[in-house]
């Protein structure tokens, strides 16, 4: 379920970048994961969701929760596809140098095998703590209300949306 969650996060996160997702293993179908974030395209709604995460991410460092270092990871993450940043080419890039700060500070990880590690530190981070995934999915469900009652005509879209989401946690479930 971690994992699951972990990936709708790094979707929204991905969403206000265009959707662009690299496609490599992280123990998802990457296409059907894809598939659910082109619908999120150009929808203010959606920016206004992955800033909301962001923003959860920052307080949690700002109070050293445990979750911190899997929220950074979430986030360098994030901003590394959404930059197109690659770090063997660019190792003093601000994002390369957390990144390895946070998985791997020996530098010895390829750029790809460092975008992994922090998918799975994130992960780690979420299976580690399932009250917390607890309250993502409420602050999602409570989202999406607001959304609802401020733009009506979103509401249909969001609703579907969940449904295609909880399709696409059932299908990674089965694969575990």
């Amino acid at each position: 379920m971690a994992l699951v969650l972990f990936t709708l996060m790094v979707a929204l996160l991905t969403t206000g970048y265009g959707g662009r997702m690299e496609k490599r293993d992280a123990g998802v179908d990457r296409d059907a994961l894809s598939n659910l974030v082109d619908g999120l395209k150009d929808k203010p709604s959606a920016e206004f969701k992955a800033r909301v995460l962001r923003t959860l991410g920052d307080y949690l460092c700002a109070i050293d929760d445990p979750q911190c270092d899997g929220e950074l990871a979430l986030q360098t993450e994030a901003e590394l596809v959404q930059d197109g940043v690659n770090c063997d080419e660019t190792p003093y890039h601000d994002l390369c140098v957390t990144a390895r700060e946070l998985v791997d500070p020996d530098g010895s990880l390829s750029d790809d095998d460092l975008k992994s590690a922090l998918v799975l530190l994130a992960s780690e981070s979420l299976e580690n703590d399932p009250d917390y995934i607890s309250l993502l999915d409420q602050i999602s469900v409570d989202l999406n209300a607001l959304i609802c009652q401020r733009e009506p005509e979103e509401c249909e879209f969001w609703s579907n949306h969940e449904e295609d989401k909880k399709k696409f946690e059932n299908g990674v479930m089965q694969q575990d």
